[in-house]
């Protein structure tokens, strides 16, 4: 790797260690919400996302992917940092709000940035995404801990000094520009370009469509096993080794998906039993929770195939924008899911989401997967 790269690493390196994702849900509990208020704050986190995503990938086209992300992880560290020192349902909404456009800034950026400094972007983009995956086991495995040991308050404000402390890194970076690349005199012109630019990616727009149905579990994850605790009752240092092992199965996923040639069908199909199987949480909250982890690992498996797809053919000049697209349609059907979920866990139905999004994915993906089957991800 180059010098570049490798400082870009060190900011994914301390970015990616917070751990208020795994304790979000009881978080809010803590502070006295009811399990209802606590999951709509956190489908609140992915509305806003579903809001902000595809205009804050055009941001980072159109004046650098570098300052993107140096902007979205300092609006991450002040919305972390006031979640701690305000209590206000109103002023913990627009908190959530702030996160939840550091995130947006920060998804598909970081992925461009990385383009555009690396010599070997498949190699390191694989690297990238097994790193991402290693630094949230180690924080969400630990993150119960903390609270255990120490408190919420305290979980999340290291979170927030740790986002601030991954700016550092970035400072360094030189961005250059790809040779070719268009710049574009207006947001408008630039996406009205983007359907052209999705054009050139094998599977186009059913890519889009698919990937964020399998989204739905990959992102809300650290949603769903945090509600575990308030609503079966379950250890909170045990959410956080769950929420780690989570991370875990989606490093297993991208290595099997780097060695074994499984079709997108075949995935899929695999995907959504173990998805509907993950109903039994209802009568074993500890089978369930097994199969909510190996739901991760096949959800990354499919997941990383697509955004790769997406990345590495997309121009450059709508990288950012196409990987928000992706990561769009991933927190529109992942805030469903949020949403319906905390609506059923307040009528002692939980476990029907599982049903739900299984069936989801079979009904809505198989179509989808045959559009682009003949296309390299069929491989």
């Amino acid at each position: 790797m180059n010098k570049d790269t490798k400082l870009l690493f060190l900011h994914k390196i301390i970015y990616d260690i917070y751990f208020y994702g795994a304790i979000i849900v009881p978080f809010f509990v803590s502070k006295n919400y009811d399990i209802t208020t606590a999951i709509t704050l956190a489908a609140v986190y992915m509305i806003t996302s579903i809001l902000v995503e595809l205009p804050t990938g055009i941001v980072g086209d159109r004046y650098g992917h570098k300052l993107s992300v140096v902007v979205g992880v300092f609006f991450t560290g002040v919305a972390l940092l006031n979640l701690i020192l305000l209590d206000d349902i109103f002023l913990d909404c627009l908190s959530i709000v702030t996160l939840a456009i550091g995130s947006a800034l920060v998804s598909g950026s970081d992925v461009a940035l990385l383009r555009a400094t690396s010599d070997n972007f498949e190699r390191d983009n694989r690297s990238f995404d097994y790193l991402k995956s290693v630094m949230l086991l180690l924080s969400f495995g630990s993150a119960g801990f903390v609270v255990k040991y120490l408190s919420f308050d305290v979980a999340v404000g290291l979170s927030s000094v740790i986002a601030f402390a991954s700016i550092v890194p970035l400072f360094f970076i030189k961005e250059t520009k790809a040779k070719g690349e268009i710049a574009y005199t207006s947001f408008g012109e630039q996406l009205k370009e983007l359907p052209n630019s999705l054009r050139k990616v094998d599977g186009g727009f059913p890519l889009i469509i698919f990937g964020g149905l399998v989204a739905a579990v990959l992102f809300s994850v650290k949603e769903v096993t945090s509600s575990l605790a308030p609503v079966y009752d379950i250890d909170i240092s045990l959410i956080g080794v769950i929420a780690g092992l989570a991370m875990g199965a989606r490093i297993l996923g991208t290595y099997i998906e780097k060695r074994l040639l499984i079709s997108s069908k075949v995935l899929l199909i695999y995907f959504s039993a173990v998805v509907t199987a993950t109903t039994v949480v209802y009568f074993n909250v500890y089978i369930g929770m097994l199969l909510l982890i190996a739901s991760s690992a096949l959800a990354q498996m499919l997941f990383y195939k697509l955004k790769y797809q997406l990345s590495s053919q997309a121009p450059q000049s709508h990288v950012a924008s196409l990987v928000s697209g992706l990561t769009l349609a991933g927190r529109l059907s992942s805030g469903g899911m949020i949403f319906v979920s905390g609506m059923l866990a307040g009528r002692g139905y939980f476990h029907l989401t599982f049903l739900l999004v299984g069936v989801s994915l079979i009904v809505i993906g198989v179509p989808l997967v045959r559009e682009f089957s003949r296309s390299k991800l069929a491989k």
